[in-house]
């Protein structure tokens, strides 16, 4: 049987119908579909549109399909060229699948000969401690297939790195931004001789080590994701999201793995994750690595009080939200968040209603008393490195200018964001703001003080938060407020947050 990789699928040539007997799964067309104009398919050809491909399948666990269909339900046919069709994720399934039936494949790529990064002696590959090193044997006898959940701080990237030296077969490292790319890049070639091939940042090298922001490997994978055999994914938890997780669609890589401080809580993420990368196979929560491979911390909770025209805001807002919010949930119990939104957004009430959400949060992003918390803590550790979280931009900039401290955002351009980073690590800056941007990918060692002063419920974020300042430092003993208004859903969201097992216990996925 031949096969060939085209545009992050895999494609059995045969220009026919489908054999006798087999049940045609069609291809659900995508919004980029541009029908069959141009497209000839077959052997890599690139003249079809390239969204084509995009978004064509609902990734589902491999079976072999029902009785009397000649291949396994992962694949499709597809009309417009007259070939069955399947994610590239599924060439080792499909691999075994063959096996076990006698068949022999010959399977057709583009990878050039001689694909395969210079080889690391064992006593140069990269020392683990032994947390890390168990969570790599864990790993492996997970076939090599599965997700780690280590802290921020406790040396995820050393874990992967360890992987891809260990393994010894081309690998592609995605992470989400450029920064954490060039993080990679160092690390790597600190036991790594050999060329490292960079997609990402305006730079697009291809070697068997291969590093690539999400955002490239998501526009390059369709004609580059067989020629890795180890896909490992930073911060794999993104992978939820549909379009993200065309990613690891694309690849055939068949190892995998996944890094994270902790995966997501919810089932249905959970096991979206896992389907791309495998199970989760290692965790550890944050209070059994301090004091010991993390800084030791104190977590303080300043509860405050909105003023009398911000009570009085926020509850008309939010009394408006809930007669609406309310009905809904009644009558679809069943019914989540986005559901909410993309049902009230069809009518003036509620479009009225979400407006009334977003003004009520705005309330509690930075109200008047957690200005004056943040003008006391700044004061009292003046010495101190300290970072500050905010729940969006707009806070981060008003922290920014009525305190005169950088801001780091998205919109921060990179020379001046390793400007404010390295001057931050001199000691010019004590102080830096930030909504997202310094949750992932940023090291930043020598903060020792978190101000979170604004953010969402999630355990995730709160994790990457507090991780900022838990890298170990002689005598170094890390502090980390909340500023919470209370008789609000800021008391309430730090509460759900706080009873997370990111913290103390081990998260099941």
């Amino acid at each position: 049987m031949e096969l060939f990789f085209d545009r992050g699928t895999i494609v059995v040539q045969s220009g026919g119908p489908p054999p006798p007997g087999a049940t045609p799964r069609e291809i659900r067309r995508d919004r980029g579909d541009r029908g069959d104009r141009g497209h000839r398919g077959g052997r890599g050809d690139r003249r079809a549109d390239r969204g084509d491909q995009r978004l064509l399948f609902e990734l589902k666990e491999p079976s072999e399909g029902k009785d009397g269909e000649a291949l396994p339900s992962y694949f499709r046919w597809d009309r417009r060229v007259n070939q069955w069709r399947a994610p590239g994720c599924f060439l080792p399934h499909f691999g075994e699948w063959l096996r076990a039936r006698r068949l022999e494949l010959e399977y057709h790529s583009s990878r050039p000969d001689g694909f395969l990064p210079d080889q690391v002696p064992k006593d140069r590959l990269p020392p683990l401690r032994p947390y890390q090193d168990e969570a790599l044997q864990a790993w492996a006898a997970a076939n090599r297939r599965g997700l780690i959940a280590l802290p921020t701080g406790s040396g995820k990237t050393r874990v992967g790195v360890r992987a891809i030296l260990s393994l010894g077969l081309p690998a592609i490292v995605v992470a989400p931004t450029r920064q954490l790319i060039r993080q990679w890049a160092e690390r790597i070639r600190e036991f790594y001789s050999g060329p490292v091939g960079l997609h990402g940042d305006g730079e697009h090298s291809l070697e068997p080590i291969t590093l690539a922001t999400y955002e490239s490997a998501h526009r390059h994978l369709d004609q580059l994701g067989d020629h890795f055999d180890l896909l490992v994914v930073d911060e794999a938890h993104h992978l939820a999201a549909d379009r993200l997780a065309e990613i690891a669609q694309m690849a055939t890589a068949r190892f995998r793995l996944g890094l994270s401080a902790t995966f997501s809580e919810s089932g249905i993420q959970q096991r979206k994750v896992a389907s791309l990368l495998g199970p989760l196979c290692f965790s550890l929560p944050i209070a059994r690595l301090s004091g010991k491979y993390l800084s030791t911390h104190e977590l303080k909770v300043i509860p405050l009080r909105l003023t009398l025209e911000e009570e009085a805001a926020y509850s008309h807002h939010r009394t408006l939200f809930l007669l609406h919010f309310r009905p809904f949930l009644e009558t679809y119990p069943e019914a989540g968040w986005a559901d909410f939104v993309r049902a009230a957004s069809h009518s003036p009430a509620g479009r009225e209603a979400l407006s009334a959400f977003r003004k009520s949060r705005e309330i509690l992003a930075l109200p008047r008393a957690k200005l004056c918390a943040l003008d006391q803590l700044l004061d009292l550790h003046c010495a101190d490195r300290t970072l500050i979280f905010t729940a969006n931009n707009r806070a981060a900039y008003e922290v920014s200018r009525f305190f005169l401290i950088p801001a780091l955002t998205c919109d921060t351009e990179r020379a001046e964001r390793e400007t404010i980073l390295r001057r931050f690590r001199e000691g010019t800056y004590r102080a830096i703001v930030s909504a997202k941007v310094l949750n992932e990918g940023l090291d930043v060692p020598d903060a020792s003080v978190a101000i979170v002063a604004g953010g969402s419920g999630s355990p995730l974020e709160h994790a990457q938060r507090i991780g900022r300042v838990l890298r170990p430092a002689p005598g170094k003993k890390a502090l980390v407020y909340e500023l919470v208004v209370t008789s609000t859903t800021d008391w309430r969201t730090s509460e759900r947050r706080s009873r997370s097992s990111v913290f103390s216990g081990t998260p099941a996925l």
